[in-house]
């Protein structure tokens, strides 16, 4: 090997060496910061749906035959946010209209 190839070869591993060796010294240092954590801000409120469901009759969509129902009270108290999505599953029966 000649005197220009070691030579070379020895600045390429200094320049690689010095190199690595700075960003181990970036990372140590913006390590060393520990950001202030946000305060979340939200809205959350009482909120009683509770209602009363008359007695009546209806017809069963998957029997076809008629039903009575009794009145009932039901209770319906939660806690609640501004941030929340609602999801609405129906089906329909083979004796239903709707």
């Amino acid at each position: 090997m000649s005197s220009i190839s070691k030579t070379f070869t020895l600045i390429l591993i200094l320049i690689v060496a010095v190199s690595s060796l700075s960003l181990i010294t970036i990372k140590l240092a913006s390590a060393q910061t520990i950001p202030k954590p946000s305060i979340p801000e939200f809205t959350v409120h009482y909120a009683d749906r509770s209602n009363d469901v008359p007695a009546n009759t209806s017809i069963d969509p998957f029997t076809g035959k008629t039903v009575t129902n009794p009145a009932q009270h039901i209770e319906n108290q939660t806690i609640s946010s501004s941030d929340y999505l609602y999801y609405e599953i129906r089906m329909k029966g083979h004796f239903s209209q709707e």
